[in-house]
This record gives structure tokens, sequence and C-alpha cells, in this order.
């Protein structure tokens, strides 16, 4: 994200949900690093590095505890993230789809 900051794409909360439109487009016309993305563990490092972001361990924890039924506020608490709405996200799809299983 710092990355397409320093060249001119923002991706900002207003438009976050054309996030993945944005970084597509980027990677089309820059094969050097869509080869980069295509390692799950570089896509790992890059999504989950900002501090408010959750960790792998923090993710897989989560999807865990919610197929085990557990409700969403209470897999925030177990797993440290920031809110409920960052697990909301996480169970619906919305982010972190990279991160494996």
């Amino acid at each position: 994200m710092r990355y397409l900051s320093q060249h001119g794409i923002r991706v900002r909360r207003e438009n976050i949900e054309n996030r993945d439109l944005v970084i597509g487009k980027f990677l089309q016309d820059n094969p050097a690093i869509a080869r980069l993305w295509l390692d799950p563990e570089y896509a790992a490092r890059v999504m989950c590095s900002h501090p408010s972001r959750l960790k792998v361990e923090q993710i897989r924890a989560a999807r865990e505890a919610l197929k085990r039924g557990n409700d969403i506020a209470t897999v925030a608490q177990l797993v440290g993230a920031r809110n409920i709405a960052q697990i909301a996200r996480l169970a619906s799809n919305k982010t972190y789809r990279r991160i494996l299983h």
C-alpha cells in the first residue's frame, strides 16, 4: 500500500472497497510487481505489515474460532483484534482473502 501511495495511487478508507481493483490495474501495468504478488508469503508479509492489521497467526486463529461457532465479538477478543469490525470483515471475506487457511 505504501508503494502504491508513493506512486500516486491513493487508497483511503472512503475508497477501500475499490482497493482490489486499483491494485489489479496497477499490477497489470507493472509485471515485476505482479510476479511478487504471486508469492503467497510475500503477499501475507505486505498485507500484515502495518501495526493496525491482523497478523497471519491472528487471522488463522480467528478463522478457526469462527469455524467452531464463536461469535464475532468473542473472536475479536480471543485474537486481540483492534475492533469487532476487523473480524467482521475477515468473516465476510472482505479482507485477508489471500492469507491461506
